[in-house]
């Protein structure tokens, strides 16, 4: 039983006249479709052995036409996209030209779908058998994509995603905290021998604001504004959503750069030292809440969250 709140369309084509669904998308089944096409093509022949090669090509580009339609139609939603569709070329040889022509063009609608999606099942009895989609690479792909977005590291790669790999990304931030927290105290360890702990710290701190674009920084701002307007929540949360920065935001992130600058000079010289500041990154890096970029996806419900994580 379908939930009532589905949408049900009924197409076999013109899904480029579709207007691009919210949410995730079930189509059942490619076969169905292919079979709507070739009939309608074949509606002037009485006989489907009178199938010659013109008509083949006519339907075949008709197929084509109407499945890249599918395509980019399902590449404008903002979701999952599952197909299903049957393998009809596991049996005999079919005896008719028209049916091995059908079963051709199945086979080849299901290799086009299977070459651009993520993942693909086959199965039997029951039982689904994972034929293509490899999880790795999908943490690959998340992986530099929060590289990225939290950081300034270069990285000339045009990554596709959706907000699904967005939300998998925060999974990703000490990973990126410990890559961060690794050059930091690389350059602490080498930097202590040749200046006062006080001047490593603030060149640490410089490196790091460099390194991160001021992600941190940029919501510790909008928090302070936000907070210490004394709203109501809903004024907080416009308050915090808006790009300019105001005084408490200033003096906010002015005071955090001194006292990081002056805390990370008091730490213990050469290794204990780096040790430090590595395992500083590394918090850093996992406070999801400090990421302006993240803050939209909840900000709504957990505004209090962000509060408590700044002031910590």
């Amino acid at each position: 039983m379908r939930p009532n709140h589905w949408q049900t369309i009924e197409a076999y084509k013109g899904f480029s006249d579709l207007v691009p669904l919210k949410g995730h998308v079930l189509l059942d089944c490619l076969t169905i479709m292919v079979t709507n096409l070739f009939l309608e093509e074949m509606e002037d022949i009485v006989n489907f052995e009178d199938l010659d090669t013109a008509k083949e090509e006519l339907i075949e580009a008709l197929v084509d036409k109407e499945v890249q339609a599918l395509i980019e139609f399902l590449r404008k939603i903002n979701g999952t996209a599952i197909l299903v569709t049957n393998e009809i070329g596991l049996g005999l040889v079919q005896e008719y030209r028209s049916s091995r022509f059908f079963r051709d063009l199945v086979g080849r609608v299901n290799q086009k779908i299977g070459s651009i999606a993520d993942t693909v099942y086959f199965c039997i009895s029951g039982i689904p058998m994972k034929v293509k989609g490899a999880d790795f690479l999908k943490w690959i792909k998340r992986f530099i994509m929060s590289l990225q977005f939290l950081t300034k590291i270069p990285i000339p790669i045009r990554i596709k995603f959706n907000e699904t790999d967005f939300g998998k990304c925060a999974m990703l931030s000490p990973l990126v905290g410990v890559i961060l927290g690794t050059i930091l105290a690389l350059i602490y360890y080498l930097f202590s021998f040749l200046f006062p702990p006080l001047i490593v710290g603030f060149i640490c701190l410089i490196i790091y604001v460099f390194l991160t674009g001021g992600l941190h920084l940029d919501g510790l701002g909008d928090t302070f504004d936000g907070v210490f307007s004394y709203r109501e929540k809903d004024k907080i949360i416009e308050i915090m959503k808006d790009s300019r920065l105001g005084t408490n935001g200033l003096l906010a992130i002015l005071f955090i750069l001194i006292l990081d600058g002056i805390f990370i000079g008091f730490l213990p010289p050469s290794i204990g030292g780096a040790i430090g500041i590595f395992l500083i990154a590394c918090c850093r890096s996992c406070k999801l809440s400090c990421d302006r970029g993240y803050k939209q996806l909840y900000i709504s419900k957990l505004w209090y969250v962000e509060r408590f994580c700044f002031l910590c």
